[in-house]
């Protein structure tokens, strides 16, 4: 199986449809970015993960609180609760887990969040360790509108504006760069590289006024983000090119890596929709003035899921996420080495 997040192939035929969708009050979050039980007001519970041997220069447990605080972030949801599971391999040491939970114990008290609980297990061979946050929020009980990924399909119409916010891979090259320095430095200047990094600021989104869904972007990038905003609704998808936010040291980075930027691994970007009648309010928005909201495309009656350039000449189908493009250099290491102990 490939690194990371399962793909949505092996997610939809051998998760998805085993699990039994009840009614009496839940929304469920398979397939999606939460889950909501609906009520005296709604509860909302997201998760995040992240390992050792993905992340530098940062906790694996930060990424992961990073990524499920974005999925509540996106609908409408500020979290309370945390639960914190950590996976380590049978020679990671103690001092490794010490330092992940002293840093994730000081992470709640900054970002406000009780430790609710959580499990610490070892399995399987090597020092590596992997960590899974769960984040509970409490949405208000007076709200009329809840953002809910599962109510996209009702929600969408053909015609509607697709948002891009974020630049495309800068969270994935910023970890490239610390993963692979040196051999970079061989291409690019310090000054360059270090520019490149991505300020930890930006890492947590915001969600914009006057949408009707937000997803966020992590594991797969802005492609599958794009291609789960179609799934959600049921309509097809047409993205311009062009109106993808990236930014040209990320674009560097990976053409020397051989990396496609569009699918690497996204923390701090978001995707989403709004109606035609919102146009207006949109674009006079703050974020729509200062560049830091693009509007990228419309949904289609089509169920093509196309991105589309006139400048390049380009008419890319996106297709199911199998594997983040973060794993790839790493892979292509491992390949030269085995063939290596083989000559």
């Amino acid at each position: 199986m490939p690194r990371g997040t399962v793909s949505a192939n092996v997610l939809n035929r051998s998760i998805i449809r085993h699990v039994v969708k009840k009614s009496d009050g839940l929304i469920s979050g398979v397939g999606g970015d939460y889950q909501a039980f609906r009520g005296n007001g709604n509860m909302v519970s997201a998760t995040g993960f992240a390992d050792d041997e993905t992340v530098f220069g940062i906790s694996p447990g930060e990424i992961a609180q990073i990524i499920a605080e974005n999925n509540l972030t996106a609908a409408g949801i500020k979290p309370h609760y945390m639960n914190i599971f950590i996976t380590a391999c049978t020679d990671c040491t103690e001092d490794k887990l010490r330092r992940e939970m002293a840093e994730m114990t000081a992470l709640a008290k900054n970002r406000g969040l009780s430790i609710l609980g959580g499990n610490t297990a070892f399995s399987g061979k090597g020092n590596s360790y992997s960590v899974t946050v769960n984040l509970l929020g409490l949405a208000e009980q007076d709200s009329d509108k809840q953002y809910f990924t599962q109510d996209a399909r009702k929600e969408a119409r053909a015609g509607d504006y697709v948002f891009v916010s974020g630049n495309a891979g800068h969270f994935g090259a910023d970890q490239l760069i610390r993963r692979y320095r040196s051999r970079l430095s061989e291409r690019f200047s310090d000054r360059f590289l270090q520019d490149a990094l991505m300020d930890e600021s930006l890492f947590r989104i915001e969600r914009p006024e006057n949408m009707y869904l937000v997803h966020d972007v992590s594991y797969g990038g802005i492609y599958r983000a794009l291609y789960d905003l179609a799934e959600w609704t049921g309509f097809g998808i047409n993205i311009c090119h062009e109106e993808i936010p990236i930014r040209q040291d990320t674009i560097e980075i990976c053409e020397f890596l051989d990396i496609n930027p569009y699918a690497l691994f996204g923390v701090g970007e978001a995707v989403g929709l709004f109606h035609e009648e919102e146009l207006d309010k949109v674009k006079d928005s703050a974020d729509f003035k200062n560049g830091l909201l693009h509007i990228a495309g419309r949904l289609t009656e089509k169920k093509e899921k196309l991105v589309t350039s006139e400048v390049y000449k380009m008419n890319r189908f996106l297709t199911p996420y199998t594997q983040d493009e973060i794993y790839r250099e790493e892979e292509a290491e491992n390949s030269v080495s085995d063939n290596s102990d083989m000559l």
